[in-house]
């Protein structure tokens, strides 16, 4: 007989010798396929955590170094909105200046407040987070997305960014298009009317500055002020005389321009023009080539209602207006009539500004580099300085633009100081204007 082994009797278990087994248990194999699911799991969760930490810290770094800055810049370079500090203007070239230096005569009025008082102490006190509009400026290249949101991409309001500076409190936020629309409300200033006899107000209302002496004249001009608080205050600190262009729709523009004024600093209004990209907004009242001749002063009646004590405007944005004929002609005209200058930023090489102020005598002056197309790059602004510079010897002045972005400020507090050292006359815009209109005067009585 054969035997299996289960039925020899030397193999057989007693049932209280078996080992009792949970109803559940798994095969080995089983048991080993769900650790090595936990721990693929758990290996893939730690990878998500630590590219987290890694991209949070390294968004902060390329974000303090501008990277996001300089990759907007690019962006408006591909979508054709950038001229760049090499765009040469249609227009006609301003011819050399002789060496020798023009006194300009001024009659200043006088500052509202106490006199005494420091030039910013009323603004000290003033929130560092205002409802502006985008921050995504660099200056008049990006001036033609500057405060500018697509309107396909409005973000939520309110939605405001801090900016992680470690050294200075400067917090820039933005609102909605729409915010903006309702801030055309805003009430206005009485614009006053010279008299006979009276000078025209860009002389009135011009800072007084020595004779340049045959020295070379700079004017630096910064736009774009008024949104960011903090970035005004700080522009209002810097050494004047310097000329400041506050934005139109911008809040409490009679404390800060008061403040401006009391530093030393000229003024400008810095007036929203039509861009040819219509996904820009360049803020409420516009001037556009649509507008009928009434809205159209209507509009430029509210800026210049905004704030006094101003000797001109220059344009925001403005590619597409700027290059309009009859638009141009009807705002030239009207600051004319109001004895103003006109700035032209030149943000598009189609501009027409300096032939419509040639054909009606306007005082007129053009950019000539702009400061900070690299907003990131301290380096970038340096040269653009040195650039400015070197077409001021050349040529015996020079106009810069510039906009209150961290870095631009922080190279002109080193720059500044220095320029009388270097044999630089440092001169607001109305300065240079006098300077250009005397020698055209000069030049035609030659001729005739």
């Amino acid at each position: 007989m054969t035997f299996s082994p289960s039925d020899d009797p030397r193999q057989q278990v007693s049932p209280a010798q078996a080992v009792p087994q949970p109803a559940f248990a798994a095969p080995d194999g089983t048991r080993r396929r769900w650790k090595s699911r936990l721990w693929n799991l758990a290996a893939a969760a730690g990878i998500f955590v630590i590219g987290t930490l890694v991209g949070v810290v390294a968004g902060v770094e390329l974000g303090q170094r501008g990277f996001f800055d300089e990759l907007g810049t690019r962006v408006a370079q591909l979508r054709g909105e950038w001229t760049g500090p090499a765009a040469t203007p249609t227009s006609t070239p301003e011819a050399p200046l002789p060496a020798t230096g023009v006194a300009l005569s001024t009659q200043a009025g006088n500052v509202a407040g106490d006199p005494t008082a420091s030039p910013v102490s009323s603004l000290v006190s003033s929130p560092d987070v205002d409802n502006s509009v985008r921050d995504g400026h660099a200056d008049e290249s990006h001036f033609e997305r500057l405060y500018e949101e697509p309107l396909d991409r409005a973000p939520p309001e309110p939605l405001v960014a801090a900016d992680p500076s470690p050294d200075e409190t400067e917090v820039q936020g933005w609102t909605t298009v729409a915010a903006l629309r309702q801030q055309a409300s805003l009430p206005r200033a009485v614009v006053p009317r010279r008299a006979p006899g009276e000078p025209p107000l860009w002389k009135a209302n011009a800072v007084a500055s020595p004779p340049a002496n045959g020295r070379p004249m700079i004017a630096i001009v910064l736009d774009d002020l008024g949104l960011n608080r903090p970035g005004a205050r700080r522009a209002i600190e810097l050494p004047a005389p310097l000329t400041l262009a506050f934005m139109t729709y911008a809040e409490g523009l009679d404390e800060m321009t008061s403040a401006a004024r009391r530093a030393g600093h000229e003024l400008m209004v810095h007036v929203p023009m039509q861009p040819r990209d219509a996904t820009y907004d360049p803020g409420p009242n516009v001037l556009a080539v649509e507008l009928h001749s009434a809205e159209l002063l209507r509009r430029l009646d509210w800026g210049l209602g905004r704030f006094s004590g101003y000797v001109g405007i220059n344009n925001h944005m403005g590619s597409r207006f700027s290059a309009h004929a009859d638009g141009m002609d009807q705002v030239m005209r009207e600051l004319k009539a109001r004895g103003l200058l006109f700035l032209d930023s030149r943000t598009a090489g189609g501009t027409v500004a300096q032939k419509t102020a040639a054909n009606i005598d306007l005082p007129f002056i053009g950019r000539d580099i702009f400061l900070d197309n690299d907003p990131g790059d301290p380096a970038s602004i340096q040269r653009q300085l040195d650039t400015l510079e070197r077409l001021a010897r050349e040529r015996g002045y020079a106009v810069g633009i510039g906009h209150p972005h961290r870095n631009t400020l922080a190279a002109l507090e080193q720059w500044l100081p220095l320029a009388e050292a270097r044999g630089l006359a440092l001169v607001p815009i109305s300065a240079i204007v006098a300077r250009r209109r005397a020698h055209n005067q000069d030049a035609a009585g030659t001729s005739g």
